[in-house]
């Protein structure tokens, strides 16, 4: 094995075209995960396809909220609120600005 760095676009030329240098890898076959910025909405409903990201296999999977507008209000996704198209987040107002960080199993991704 190497020390040497590398950037996974000299070996794949489709990250090279779309400019994509580098890879993350996940530790298991079948976790993906997916980023989208929001502003909240007023019911707190985030509708995977209405953002461009894809549906969940199942309701098995991971969902990271981070609040930029107000720190001291970040959002929360219970277990229940986790569909396979869509999410529920409470904490944040109408309007603030959040990151949301997704991991698990893609719908049709082989596991």
């Amino acid at each position: 094995m190497s020390n040497l760095p590398k950037n996974a676009q000299d070996y794949i030329p489709y990250l090279k075209d779309q400019g994509i240098p580098n890879l993350a890898g996940a530790h298991k076959v079948g976790v993906s995960f997916q980023v989208h910025q929001v502003e909240m909405p007023a019911d707190g409903i985030v509708v995977f396809a209405t953002h461009g990201m894809s549906d969940m296999a199942d309701t098995s999977y991971a969902v990271f909220v981070h609040n930029h507008t107000t720190e001291s209000k970040q959002g929360k996704v219970a277990l229940a609120d986790r569909k396979t198209t869509q999410i529920t987040i409470v904490g944040p107002a109408t309007s603030e600005v959040l990151d949301i960080l997704i991991v698990g199993q893609l719908k049709g991704q082989t596991a």
